[in-house]
Order: C-alpha cells, then structure tokens, then sequence
C-alpha cells in the first residue's frame, strides 16, 4: 500500500432503515475527517438524495448539505456539469 494515502473524491451510499442514522452521523463524520469532496446519501424512504460537501465555518469542518427531492435534480459541485434525475433513481419504487 505505501506511505502515500488518498481519499475518494466522491461516495454513494444508498441508506438503509437500519443504518440510516449511523450513515448521515457518525459514517459521514468519517468520510469528513478522511477528506472526500462529496457525499451522496440516497434515501428510498423519503425518496431524496442528500449531496453534502466540506465546508470550514471558523476553524470547524462541517458537511454543506443540498436536499433533492421529487421532480428536482441533484447536482455535483465535485463533477462540474453533472446532474442526475430524482425522479429516476427512484422510478422503480414510485
């Protein structure tokens, strides 16, 4: 593996009832700490994709949150120019 360490640019995760809270809490807090750039969170529950980005407010790193939901568009700010229909990842469970 080497000494050199990188971090994903962007991660998926699509929720569970059972580790939902886990997922948006401590799991995020993780992939804060560890630096990637992007975190979609993809709920089939509430049909909405969560897209959250770092952000500094004073000295603190926190998750800039964007909710998408019905009939929206969720955008990358990681991916310049991509976007993807809620509405169609989720047309199988509405």
């Amino acid at each position: 593996m080497g000494t050199v360490h990188t971090s994903a640019d962007i991660v998926f995760e699509c929720l569970s009832e059972d580790t939902a809270l886990y997922d948006r809490t401590t799991k995020a807090d993780t992939y804060l700490a560890l630096g990637v750039k992007e975190l979609w969170l993809i709920d089939p529950v509430t049909l909405t994709i969560e897209v959250r980005n770092p952000a500094k407010v004073e000295d603190t790193l926190v998750w800039e949150i964007y909710q998408y939901s019905q009939h929206e568009h969720a955008k990358s700010r990681v991916l310049n120019g991509w976007e993807v229909s809620v509405d169609e990842i989720f047309e199988d469970l509405i």
